[in-house]
């Protein structure tokens, strides 16, 4: 969870969600299983409202939706990708990362 606001801090400014993972501007290796096989990359984000409903989309196509633990597992071709978060109340935040 975020942490509470700050008594001088007006959360109307604030920024509702956060990204966990992937931090700011990554490089990602997908891994791989026991038998060769690509396994995902679980990416995750804070809400600051615990019951919000988030909505993924990676390179303009939509992933899914989370409720309450906001993360997805994301496999994707190599190359640079743009993952954008949107909640039911339109405040959106967006990530570009490198799969390697």
């Amino acid at each position: 969870d975020l942490p509470l606001y700050r008594q001088d801090c007006d959360p109307e400014e604030e920024d509702k969600m956060h990204f966990i993972y992937p931090s700011a501007r990554s490089n990602i290796y997908l891994p791989q299983n026991g038998l060769g096989e690509i396994e995902p990359a679980i990416f995750a984000v804070a809400h600051r409202e615990q019951d919000a409903k988030v909505y993924w989309h990676l390179d303009d196509s939509f992933l899914g939706t989370t409720e309450g633990e906001h993360t997805m597992p994301i496999i994707t071709d190599q190359g640079e990708h743009q993952l954008v978060l949107v909640d039911e109340q339109g405040n959106r935040i967006g990530k570009s990362f490198t799969v390697l």
